[in-house]
């Protein structure tokens, strides 16, 4: 008795430090955040109103090739400053889902799309093409945003690292109505898995990357679970590996799997 009063002593400390973590980290990007944001909308601002003065009075010492040099660098500065301006709303939605019990109803896709963020920019500078296929008619899931954003953040990150230049990661989600839920594909056309491998893919500090710590896919199917989900992989070697995801939604708003299964227990 005494052995699991400790145990259980232990699993509260843990997850009372889990909260102040994300409390902390909730904190630093929320500030974060802010600071970036008014700068980078004086920035596009700014960009925007050259570039219209230009346009309309055009230097007359500029050639031809320096006039669109400068007009295409202005444009590029916008284009930075909005992906930025991407970066810091991803990063405001993350501090608002930072403690790891905040949950609230969630539109998977934009979960995605805040992924998409922070890795895209990476499978482009690798060769490789993104293809999203995200349906319009997803349910909302009740969830904590940050935590999923980490599972499909994770797992484009090890497509990307599976994956060879001129390759492809395709996203797909769609409804599902038995089970009622979403699915979720995380697809590439990389190296694949080799059969022996598959079930030891989720399994803590099993990697198979020399520089690999092996925690973040079991993090991800924890995370997953937590949400009352499930995780799956399926492979061929030199055929590329799919990663299914399904989050339930029916009834989601009036239950925490999370906190059934912590009471079973």
């Amino acid at each position: 008795i005494k052995s699991c009063n400790t145990c259980s002593g232990l699993v509260a400390l843990g997850r009372l430090k889990r909260l102040a973590l994300g409390a902390a980290i909730g904190t630093l990007a929320a500030g974060v955040a802010h600071e970036l944001n008014n700068p980078l909308t004086a920035v596009v601002g700014f960009a925007q109103l050259i570039t219209e003065k230009l346009r309309t009075s055009r230097p007359t010492n500029w050639s031809d090739t320096e006039y669109e040099r400068v007009i295409q660098a202005l444009e590029n500065l916008v284009n930075g400053a909005h992906r930025s301006r991407d970066i810091v709303g991803s990063l405001l939605r993350f501090a608002r889902a930072s403690r790891p019990d905040a949950r609230s109803l969630i539109d998977l896709n934009q979960v995605l799309r805040d992924a998409f963020v922070f890795t895209e920019h990476l499978l482009l500078r690798n060769g490789i093409t993104l293809e999203k296929q995200l349906a319009t008619d997803l349910p909302p899931i009740w969830g904590n945003a940050a935590r999923l954003q980490h599972v499909f953040t994770n797992l484009l990150i090890n497509a990307q690292q599976a994956t060879p230049s001129g390759g492809v990661v395709r996203v797909i989600t769609e409804r599902s109505e038995e089970p009622k839920g979403v699915w979720t594909y995380v697809e590439d056309t990389g190296e694949g898995i080799a059969p022996e491998e598959l079930d030891k893919i989720f399994e803590p500090f099993y990697t198979r990357k020399q520089e690999g710590t092996g925690l973040g896919l079991s993090i991800a199917k924890q995370i997953v679970e937590e949400h009352g989900g499930e995780i799956r992989v399926a492979s061929e070697l030199g055929k590329g590996a799919r990663f299914s995801v399904f989050l339930p939604a029916e009834e989601a708003h009036t239950r925490d799997p999370a906190h059934e299964n912590h009471a079973a227990a």
